[in-house]
């Protein structure tokens, strides 16, 4: 069965949904709300990188895409299939992009954050550089990447890479 979400007096976009099945499998209340407040602020949304958690049927992403963001829209597998339909049933209603992907973000093994920059000399840099590390080892344990793994062409020592991994205890 399919639910039609009236996103702007403009633009609806078509949800299918499935009768049997735990959380993800239709379109939730909370959902709408937030897909119409995305609507109130439809001109922020255009052109922006969007990422939506636990996404479930998609109805916010596409709602998001439907605006103008560029979305990827992610859930745990049992639910990729169901996005990835309701995105391509959804297709001509999009200003964006929309994508599906795989993300069990309570699977702390799997979550690896990398970050690269370069050195500089300002105060006000080097002081975000600062501010950004310790509240990064709040949750992740860091290690930089040695020049010597990284591509013999493409680095330099005053670039670094850093390897951000999910405390257990997070």
């Amino acid at each position: 069965f399919s639910r039609d979400i009236c996103i702007t007096e403009d633009v609806s976009i078509d949800i299918d949904q499935i009768e049997e099945g735990d959380t993800g499998v239709v379109v939730w209340d909370a959902a709408i709300v937030l897909a119409k407040y995305l609507a109130l602020k439809s001109g922020e949304l255009n052109a922006k990188s969007i990422l939506e958690l636990g996404s479930g049927t998609g109805v916010v992403g596409l709602s998001a895409a439907s605006l103008g963001g560029d979305v990827l829209i992610t859930d745990l597998e049992e639910n990729l299939e169901l996005m990835k339909h309701n995105i391509k049933k959804n297709e001509a209603h999009l200003i964006g992009k929309a994508d599906a992907s795989v993300l069990k973000w309570g699977d702390k093994e799997k979550i690896q954050v990398f970050v690269s920059y370069e050195d500089r000399d300002s105060e006000i840099k080097i002081q975000l550089q600062k501010d950004f590390m310790e509240l990064m080892r709040r949750y992740f344990n860091v290690k930089e990447i040695p020049l010597e793994e990284q591509d013999p062409e493409f680095r330099s020592p005053d670039i670094h890479i850093l390897k951000f991994q999910l405390k257990s205890d997070s």
